[in-house]
């Protein structure tokens, strides 16, 4: 099955997206954290809340250098593309009506979702 993607920049191409995807763990939070590490330039990772009809929490990273999001694991949700870039540090597949965190680090983020009952964390971790 080939990918479905939704590039809307010029700072990214669907190469650029295919490595990434390939070089992933399943889970978005997992492959927004790798590819921040792995980058050479400046990434945050996100999270907010996909309003599709199976919507949900998810995380992907803004590279803050390029001025560009980029969700490699966005395909999960109905109706979305599977890989995805767009200009700028917004997402539109995240609702705007819910608040949208940035992790610098894999340890913050851990903490901040280890503290909550197991049935209400959205992120395998």
């Amino acid at each position: 099955m080939q990918a479905t993607t939704e590039i809307k920049t010029d700072a990214v191409d669907a190469d650029e997206l295919l490595a990434l995807d390939q070089h992933t763990p399943d889970t978005c939070n997992g492959a927004a954290f790798q590819i921040m590490r792995e980058s050479e330039t400046e990434m945050v990772v996100k999270d907010g809340f996909v309003d599709a009809s199976n919507s949900g929490a998810h995380c992907y990273v803004y590279d803050e250098t390029r001025d560009v999001t980029i969700d490699v694991t966005l395909g999960q949700f109905n109706g979305c593309p599977d890989l995805a870039a767009w200009d700028g540090d917004t997402h539109p597949y995240v609702a705007d009506w819910e608040e949208i965190r940035e992790w610098e680090d894999y340890s913050a983020f851990e903490a901040h979702y280890s503290e909550l009952p197991e049935a209400d964390n959205p992120f395998f971790l």
